[in-house]
């Protein structure tokens, strides 16, 4: 069983998160407002929020030694928060690099996109290849609703067998995947995690975990 990493859950801890572009600690409590999915989170409740100005931002951790190896079956998960207004998007990312940004020329990885555009008349969740300077690769989608300032949970999980690597997206429902399974093993190498915030201001994310 690898790291399973919780810390900004109950703890105001940041030390293992490298963030970029402006981005600070708050916390819920002592309501969170409007919660969806299995296991609320207790308050206080930490999570990371990007500052308010137009810079790129992004924030990105290791991942342990067993889910950074392609032959580990391994989930990763987090809660996040869109703020008002709505039509805002957002990215949760496991690739090559520290710099979790889905425009970055030397990205190679996977990310689910996440946005409240459309108000549910578009997917809310999609699974992409990430092939550097913005290129995509749908690997699958989802419809549904997001509310601005209603905390929700993703989980993105690869589940390992032989050569083929099966990849699932959960949210909020940890049991059964919005779409999954799908087999893409084009990228291996997931030594960092994290959330592209692109642009907007006032995005959340944290109660992160990463098992193996």
């Amino acid at each position: 069983m690898g790291l399973t990493y919780s810390d900004l859950q109950i703890h105001k801890n940041t030390s293992a998160w490298t963030t970029t572009g402006g981005i600070h600690v708050i916390a819920l409590q002592p309501t969170l407002g409007t919660v969806v999915g299995q296991h609320q989170p207790p308050a206080p409740f930490y999570l990371f929020e990007g500052d308010n100005n137009a810079n790129a931002k992004y924030i990105s951790r290791p991942t342990p030694n067993d889910g950074a190896n392609p032959g580990v079956s391994t989930y990763w998960e987090c809660w996040f928060r869109l703020p008002d207004p709505t039509a805002q998007e957002l990215w949760f990312i496991v690739a090559n690099q520290q710099t979790i940004q889905v425009a970055d020329a030397n990205i190679r990885g996977y990310g689910v996109y996440l946005t409240n555009i459309g108000g549910g008349a578009a997917p809310v969740v999609t699974l992409y290849r990430l092939t550097g300077g913005g290129g995509l690769v749908e690997i699958g989608n989802s419809g549904g609703t997001m509310n601005a300032n209603t905390l929700y949970r993703v989980r993105i999980s690869r589940e390992v067998s032989g050569a083929n690597r099966f990849w699932r997206v959960y949210y909020n429902d940890l049991v059964t995947p919005v779409f999954g399974p799908t087999n893409d093993a084009t990228y291996t190498n997931f030594s960092y995690w994290g959330w592209d915030h692109l642009t907007y201001a006032r995005m959340m994310c944290g109660g992160e975990s990463c098992r193996s």
